[in-house]
């Protein structure tokens, strides 16, 4: 072997051994390599598989590839529907499918179905619009253009189905109303159709199919198109003969001349109906008349009726005339005023007949009073209200209601008539609205009557007056007398007796419902006496009472003639009968003289007012069988007995006798006056009813319950500070049924007078409104609650008592009465303090912690009270309270 052949196997060994190394370093890395490659899996595909065209439509379809490949191959099946050009683009050439595929290296491939269509261009639908009632329904249909389109679907649909609903084309009618229904291909081509939904009417009727007018009158005929949802209601009106009748767009009919005419209704779809209308043939008016004349307010309006004759059947055709616009206009007989002043108003015929009426225009009222302002009447009794108008005002339209027509009704005319027991108001109002008010009470109707005299003998020229008598639970406000024989006796309605002639008449009273009582009276001869003497020639008597003198005349005569004179008229006055009025301390002499001047004297003494005699039970029901005693005191707290020994009367002693003593008892059902008198002529009287009725008998005050139980208290506070005492009578009033307010008793009732100027006892000092006031006492409670009472027609009273000892306040609270008392406020001391001198010249002191509050009974060591400060029941120890009650002077007012 050569060296140089040695050389070269030496380089192809090193050379061999260097590949080897080298593919020893690579191969590993190769494999790995390889490996990795065959895990990757080629991405190549077509975004899409299926795709549709429109015929002539191109389009790419996106190739999804995770290499660039710059020899893809694509291929169609069907080049002549769907063709393919060497960079992917698709185009639709016919209808039909063809497959589109994708190559690489003729190994790697994707393919993609195409599907070339005919597209909707165009959707008509059949109808437009349509017009169905409800319930009814109509077959759209819609064509789709080109008529060889692939996708022919349509899809139907309503805007409100509350209309009309349409499925497949179907389209059905709900309710009255418009909406749009809609067909609509899947590419969206559209069309519509405007569906407007109607009820038609079914009938039109009319509210009478015949009726008579007469010339001139007017009448409105009223068509009803049915349905109720009927969409279109117009109607139209025709007269068959409009020189007869005529008839407007809105059916009013005027009757023109006298004979026969149809009047028709046509609706929009031609339904109709008629009606006949008949205008007779009239008689010539031969006259007309209004009201000669009236009165109204300012600003009022009223309508007149005109007095036809003969009396049309119809409204006849009248032209009416103003003489003064500016004072009144009229139009079809309705006044309007316009000014203050006179205007005449005349309305005329058409055959020229007229008449007028003037018409008085005065300010319109700025008030009105109803009167009398409050009244009691019995049920079933009728009486009217009087109205007033302040001075050139008028109303004539006056109006009046009742707030509780159960208890009393009210007319238009004013008369009122009670129902039920209880109380009403009963407002008037005029055409402005102006309103008074009278406060009625309604009470029993009376069952019996009384009389203070049942016989009476009186001479030619003579008058005395029938006083009567109802029980105060009762009433009759009408009161009515009347003679039998006017020629010897007449009697007018307040029971004044005038004597006219010789002879007997009987005097009856009576009330609304008949109740009677009679008097007989005698009329005696009056001859002129010869001698005259008086029966006493001296008598006593106190101040403000009456005393008859008697006289002696010669036999056969009257006192007719005689005249009566006194000496000194201060001290008492003498009537023409002899009738002496004490007016104040003192003495004189009064004089009785015939015609001839024959005379006769009496010393007449007046001594200082004795105090009034009062019973503590002025009512009391009892019966047949059942006795009690009427017990008696003096309002300024003097013992009984002091102005003599009291005796007892009955008015009828048939019904209720009365022993010596004053114990009353019932004989048989009825009423009667039981009197206590004492020596000065002071008279006390209990008015007992004498009954079987057991309602009646529990109603009597002594079986009530306590009256601390019953009795409801009031408070002075916010409105009264310093009120006090008017407070204690407001809830004495209201216990005893009187509606009224603190308020008003103290604004309307209550006397006041300036501080350091007033008396307690003439009126309050000061304003209960005012926390810097005083107070008064019982004189001035007394007044208010008479002044109250009085108004109101009340059998009630209230007196004071002044000085009447602490135990008999009881016996008034034993029978159902209520004390109003002063003491102090919560019983503490009290003491004199501020003084003046108050305008009747008196000195007046103030009595610090005065107090009046309302005694209600007592239980052992306690009294129970209403105390105003509190408004509720107080009760206080018995002796404390007695302590100071006679430090205010024993005062006290009782109402019975």
């Amino acid at each position: 072997m050569t060296n140089r052949i040695r050389s070269r196997l030496c380089r192809c060994m090193a050379v061999l051994v260097l590949l080897t190394m080298t593919i020893g370093l690579l191969l590993p890395q190769t494999i790995a390599l390889a490996a990795e490659t065959a895990d990757k899996e080629t991405v190549f595909a077509f975004e899409q598989t299926n795709v549709t065209l429109n015929v002539g439509q191109q389009t790419r379809i996106p190739l999804l590839t995770d290499t660039v490949y710059p020899n893809i191959i694509y291929k169609s099946n069907k080049p002549d529907i769907i063709s393919v050009d060497n960079i992917g683009t698709i185009t639709a050439l016919q209808q039909g499918i063809a497959t589109i595929t994708a190559k690489v290296n003729n190994q790697i491939y994707t393919r993609c179905v195409v599907r070339a269509v005919i597209p909707v261009t165009g959707l008509t639908i059949t109808k437009h619009s349509i017009t169905l009632s409800p319930g009814k329904t109509f077959r759209l249909r819609a064509s789709i253009q080109p008529t060889n389109s692939n996708d022919k679907r349509i899809f139907w649909r309503t805007r409100s189905d509350s209309i009309a609903k349409v499925e497949n084309g179907l389209v059905t009618a709900v309710a009255n109303g418009m909406t749009i229904v809609s067909a609509e291909t899947s590419n969206g081509c559209i069309d519509y159709c405007v569906v407007i939904v109607k009820t038609p009417a079914a009938a039109v009727t009319l509210n009478t199919d015949k009726l008579t007018l007469y010339k001139g009158e007017t009448y409105t005929l009223k068509a009803t198109v049915l349905p109720e949802t009927a969409s279109n209601k117009t109607v139209t009106w025709s007269s068959s003969h409009p020189e007869i009748v005529t008839v407007s767009k809105t059916g009013v009919l005027k009757a023109v001349s006298a004979g026969t005419a149809t009047i028709r209704v046509k609706t929009a779809n031609g339904l109709s109906a008629s009606a006949v209308v008949n205008v007779p043939q009239e008689e010539a008016i031969t006259a007309i008349s209004l009201p000669s004349k009236i009165t109204l307010g300012l600003s009022e309006s009223h309508t007149l009726s005109p007095v036809i004759t003969p009396t049309p059947v119809g409204r006849p055709s009248l032209t009416w005339r103003s003489s003064d616009i500016h004072v009144a206009t009229v139009v079809s007989g309705t006044i309007y005023t316009n000014g203050v002043g006179t205007a005449v108003i005349t309305a005329k015929t058409a055959n020229g007949k007229s008449a007028s009426c003037t018409v008085t225009v005065k300010n319109q009222p700025d008030s009105v009073a109803l009167s009398p302002s409050a009244i009691t009447i019995g049920i079933g009794e009728n009486v009217r209200l009087t109205t007033t108008l302040p001075q050139n005002t008028a109303s004539y339209a006056v109006t009046y209601t009742s707030s509780d027509d159960s208890v009393c009704s009210v007319s238009q005319s004013g008369s009122i008539g009670g129902r039920k027991i209880g109380s009403a108001k009963i407002t008037v109002r005029l055409f402005n609205g102006k309103t008074a008010v009278t406060t009625v009470w309604v009470k029993a109707s009376p069952t019996s009557m009384t009389l203070d005299n049942y016989q009476l003998t009186l001479t030619p020229g003579a008058v005395r007056r029938l006083n009567t008598y109802i029980d105060s639970n009762q009433a009759s406000y009408k009161l009515g007398f009347i003679s039998s024989n006017t020629a010897v006796a007449t009697v007018d309605n307040n029971g004044n007796i005038t004597a006219k002639a010789i002879g007997t008449a009987t005097i009856t009273a009576y009330t609304f419902n008949g109740i009677t009582a009679a008097c007989r009276v005698t009329v005696q001869t009056a001859q002129q006496p010869a001698t005259v003497t008086f029966k006493q020639s001296a008598v006593t008597l106190y101040e403000g009472r009456n005393l008859q003198l008697e006289t002696v005349l010669s036999e056969g005569t009257a006192p007719a003639y005689l005249i009566y004179t006194c000496a000194d008229t201060d001290i008492c006055t003498v009537s023409s009968t002899g009738l002496v009025k004490a007016l104040k301390e003192g003495q004189t002499i009064v004089t009785v003289t015939t015609p001839d001047n024959k005379k006769s004297t009496c010393t007449v003494t007046v001594k200082k007012a004795p105090p009034m005699l009062c019973a503590y039970v002025t009512k009391k029901i009892i019966a047949p069988g059942q006795t009690f005693k009427i017990e008696c005191y003096y309002d300024n707290g003097a013992p009984v007995g002091s102005y003599g020994t009291l005796t007892y009367s009955s008015t009828n002693t048939k019904m209720c006798a009365v022993t010596p003593d004053g114990r009353v008892l019932g004989i048989s059902t009825g009423s009667v006056l039981i009197y206590a008198a004492d020596s000065t002529g002071q008279k006390a009287s209990c008015y007992v009813t004498v009954t079987t009725n057991t309602d009646l008998l529990n109603s009597d005050l002594s079986c009530q319950p306590p009256l601390y139980q019953t009795f409801q208290p009031v408070s002075q506070y916010p409105e009264l500070p310093t009120g006090c005492e008017v407070t204690a009578l407001t809830s004495v009033l209201n216990f005893f049924g009187f509606n009224v307010d603190k308020g008003t008793l103290s604004d309307d009732y209550l006397d006041k007078g300036p501080v350091f100027r007033t008396d307690f006892n003439e009126a309050f000092v000061g304003d209960p409104r005012s926390e810097y006031s005083y107070g008064c006492y019982a004189p001035v409670i007394e007044k208010a609650a008479n002044k109250y009472l009085s108004e109101r027609f009340s059998a009630f009273r209230a007196f004071k008592c002044i000085g009447l000892d602490f135990d008999s306040l009881f016996n008034f609270t034993d029978n159902g009465i209520p004390v109003i008392v002063w003491t102090t406020l919560n019983l503490v001391p009290g003491y004199y303090t501020d003084t003046w001198t108050a305008d009747n010249g008196n000195t007046v002191t103030w009595y610090r912690n005065e107090h009046c509050m309302v005694l209600l009974g007592d239980d052992d060591d306690k009294v129970y009270t209403a105390d105003p400060t509190t408004g509720r029941i107080v009760t206080y120890d018995k002796s404390l309270f007695e302590t100071r009650y006679n430090e205010l002077f024993r005062q006290a007012v009782v109402i019975h």
